[in-house]
């Protein structure tokens, strides 16, 4: 019987950290049927394509999760600014005039933070607010 040194063989694995363990290797060998290496080079380039999917989903879920970070920091300015455009609106006359002279800059920013608050969310729930 001759033995094959192993070392070209080890070289044709892209990620060899399950060659270090020989009951992982051959739980992957016997889990996925591999006959040829053909096989093996198929089974990386099918875990690099999950990998890669998976990678694009995060990416997205990642743009996604700041979009929606931005809205609730300006869902808490709009809070602030309820206050002041309901004691605004409370008003009638020369005193609303005032108040608006007065918090000027609150209502102009309340008219800010509503429309960015209302540009995310969903239709049905826009009349509500």
């Amino acid at each position: 019987m001759v033995v094959r040194p192993i070392f070209p063989y080890v070289q044709r694995f892209k990620d060899k950290r399950l060659l270090g363990n020989v009951e992982q290797l051959a739980k992957l060998i016997d889990t996925n049927h591999f006959e040829t290496w053909e096989d093996v080079r198929a089974f990386e380039e099918k875990q690099t394509e999950v990998l890669e999917n998976c990678r694009a989903e995060l990416s997205e879920l990642s743009v996604r999760y700041e979009k929606w970070t931005q809205a609730v920091s300006d869902y808490d300015d709009y809070k602030k600014y309820q206050p002041v455009m309901k004691e605004y609106q409370a008003l009638s006359g020369l005193r609303k005039n005032s108040f608006k002279k007065k918090h000027e800059t609150e209502l102009e920013n309340y008219a800010i933070y509503r429309d960015k608050v209302k540009a995310v969310m969903p239709e049905n729930i826009k009349a509500i607010y």
